[in-house]
């Protein structure tokens, strides 16, 4: 679990049936453990162990599809913990 990534990207989706299409196929993706779709910001986060060039190109097929970041998953949390102890 350690290398465990939450991956954002920007897709090309404006209504829930759009939306409803791009969660089955990055839920269909090998090493995928969450996924989060905020349709007004047009944006899917993904958690898991997936490579994200795999998710873009799945996603490509719903119009112009960006990844905006990488990073690991639940270290920020951590992170934030321990500061303000």
């Amino acid at each position: 679990m350690s290398n465990m990534k939450k991956m954002v990207l920007r897709v090309a989706i404006d209504d829930e049936k759009s939306k409803r299409k791009a969660m089955t196929a990055v839920a269909a993706v090998e090493g995928v453990e969450s996924v989060a779709v905020d349709l007004k910001e047009r944006k899917i986060t993904v958690i898991g162990n997936a490579d994200p060039v795999c998710l873009t190109v799945k996603l490509r097929k719903f119009g112009c599809t960006e990844l905006l970041s990488v990073g690991p998953a639940k270290e920020e949390k951590k992170a934030e913990g321990e500061k303000k102890e």
